[in-house]
């Protein structure tokens, strides 16, 4: 229940770290990329009902990224 605050704190906690090598632009993409790719993942290996990863999904993904 308290999971998600827990691994907010190491996120921004690597954020911090991460942006002082890689900047802020190069970090907000791949930030959003990431979180992209792994929702289409999540669609593909564990679908729930009525999900459906159509070639629009995973072209507005790579238009995106």
């Amino acid at each position: 229940m308290f999971l998600g605050g827990s691994i907010g704190v190491f996120y921004i906690a690597f954020s911090a770290v991460a942006v002082q090598y890689v900047g802020v632009l190069e970090f907000t993409l791949l930030s959003v990329g990431g979180m992209l790719i792994g929702s289409l993942l999540l669609d593909v290996f564990v679908p729930t009902q009525g999900t459906h990863v159509s070639p629009y999904l995973i072209a507005g993904i790579f238009l995106t990224y």
